[in-house]
């Protein structure tokens, strides 16, 4: 048992070379955040369990004898959204909270003097807030897209500083149509939003606290 467990190793090592001297599109990218995703341990069960997309659909992808389909992406980029712009790109953008899997693919935005932290999951991530906002902000724009879609919905009024305090929000946007009367009757609704605000907010204040490095001013540049 003991020589399977290695060889199963091995097997992991060598695949993610063999991912990282392919073509750098989205079919490797995806692959390498899957590794990531299970620790190197090809946990297809727990890809299941968080994707609710059949365990064996996530192996015969990984084994090439499948391609991946809409619904995979779609789940993947729901349920881990930190990663969906450089799963879909390639690129990372830290400072607004788009992630790469594994630090040492960030582009262009690596800093190799900044602090990061393991996981359980073996994906390096201290952004919970950042992600948790993603999350939400992917739950409300599927719930509110029979309303007239996020864009109608909302009005942005620039910087929270600018705007007035009644009725509209602290970050500067005004909710208003369909989504103002459905906020006034579901006050689920109406939690979520604020909830929603509440974390823009605190996905700004953790970049900073993450990248000490930056002060005020150089964040806003």
């Amino acid at each position: 048992m003991k020589r399977k467990s290695s060889s199963s190793h091995e097997d992991v090592d060598s695949y993610v070379d063999s991912l990282l001297k392919s073509q750098f599109n989205i079919d490797t990218r995806l692959k390498l955040l899957l590794t990531c995703l299970t620790n190197n341990k090809n946990d297809w069960k727990s890809l299941e369990r968080d994707t609710g997309i059949a365990a064996e659909k996530w192996r015969q992808y990984t084994r090439g004898t499948t391609k991946a389909s809409v619904s995979m992406l779609d789940a993947v980029g729901k349920t881990w959204p930190q990663y969906a712009f450089w799963l879909m790109t390639g690129v990372s953008d830290e400072r607004h909270g788009h992630h790469p899997p594994n630090h040492i693919w960030a582009f262009p935005n690596f800093d190799p003097h900044q602090e990061r932290q393991e996981t359980k999951t073996g994906v390096e991530d201290n952004y919970e807030k950042t992600t948790s906002y993603f999350k939400l902000a992917s739950k409300l724009a599927t719930e509110l897209w029979p309303l007239g879609g996020p864009f109608e919905s909302f009005t942005y009024l620039g910087k929270a500083d600018d705007a007035p305090t009644t009725g509209r929000s602290t970050l500067g946007i005004e909710i208003k149509g369909k989504l103002g009367a459905a906020r006034k009757t579901n006050q689920r609704l109406a939690a979520d939003l604020d909830l929603l605000q509440t974390l823009a907010s605190l996905k700004e204040r953790e970049f900073l606290l993450n990248n000490p490095n930056l002060d005020g001013h150089e964040a806003d540049d």
